[in-house]
């Protein structure tokens, strides 16, 4: 089932990759799992537009497939019965994502954001080869709890290094949790780059996002004890 939903994903064969997802949870597999293989499909698909096999229609092509699985009656139902209730799946938190200044791949950073947004957050998306200025006007207009950088190469890495700095250089560095991803986190250590979380895995990341709000919530509800 994997391979199948992988290669179809890989190939943008709409119509395949829906009734294939549809067939995986109607199996059981989990929600979770199958946005996994999308995501194992999505990142072959950026490798053929990085080879010149595929052209930037076809990464539009395939960020809009995965909203059509996210959006999926049954995907959406498999989702909130893995989150126990359908009002644990509600998750009031913020989170500001973009690629930063230098990386001009998006599609990891989509489904991260696509994911997120399935999953009940208020995601502002600002894009690719977003520079510093923004970001910093953004987090004054927006006021997200988490700030989720995506990056691929090591001078991408650097850049995210240089956004945290930043924020530490005008004291604000503590209002937001922080997490990296992408090819660039492989560095994060020999960086030292002072995130709070780094991982390629999407499905990982917005879990990581659901326990800082869950940490955020509670501790709001001890202070107004």
């Amino acid at each position: 089932m994997k391979n199948s939903i992988v290669r179809s994903v890989e190939a943008l064969h709409e119509e395949m990759t829906i009734e294939l997802v549809r067939m995986a949870l109607e199996r059981g597999y989990p929600a979770i799992e199958v946005i996994r293989w999308m995501q194992q499909g999505m990142e072959k698909v950026g490798l053929k537009y990085e080879n010149g096999e595929y052209f930037i229609g076809d990464l539009i092509f395939a960020g809009i497939l995965l909203d059509e699985v996210l959006n999926l009656p049954e995907w959406l139902q498999a989702y909130a019965q893995s989150m126990g209730s359908a009002s644990e799946k509600k998750y009031e938190g913020k989170i500001l994502a973009f690629s930063v200044y230098g990386c001009c791949h998006n599609l990891g950073k989509n489904i991260f954001v696509s994911y997120a947004k399935a999953a009940g957050f208020n995601v502002k998306d600002l894009g690719q080869d977003v520079p510093l200025e923004v970001v910093l006007d953004e987090l004054d207009r927006f006021r997200p709890d988490i700030i989720g950088m995506s990056g691929m190469l090591s001078e991408t890495a650097e850049e995210m290094n240089r956004v945290i700095k930043t924020l530490e250089e005008r004291g604000i560095r503590s209002r937001y949790r922080i997490i990296l991803g992408g090819e660039a986190v492989s560095n994060h250590d020999g960086l030292h780059i002072q995130a709070d979380a780094a991982t390629q895995d999407v499905v990982e990341g917005v879990e990581i996002c659901k326990k800082w709000m869950q940490e955020k919530e509670s501790q709001r509800k001890v202070s107004g004890m």
